[in-house]
């Protein structure tokens, strides 16, 4: 997915990777969700490479 949301605008890019998270998370209950799901454990465990392009994650790095 990341390689197509290199093609697309910057909204449809975070809209796509969110998607994705989403994806990989879809059997954790609300309780283990709201754990796990956060950009300090999405970055540090996955990588945020894996669901956005670079040009999304450096212009956006400083609003998290």
């Amino acid at each position: 997915m990341r390689l197509k949301s290199e093609h697309v605008s910057m909204n449809e890019a975070i809209e796509l990777g969110s998607l994705e998270i989403r994806k990989l998370f879809k059997d954790l209950n609300p309780t283990a969700l709201d754990k796990k799901v956060n950009v300090d454990y999405l970055e540090k465990e996955l990588g945020l490479k894996r669901f956005f392009p670079q040009s999304v994650i450096n212009s956006h790095k400083v609003c998290y």
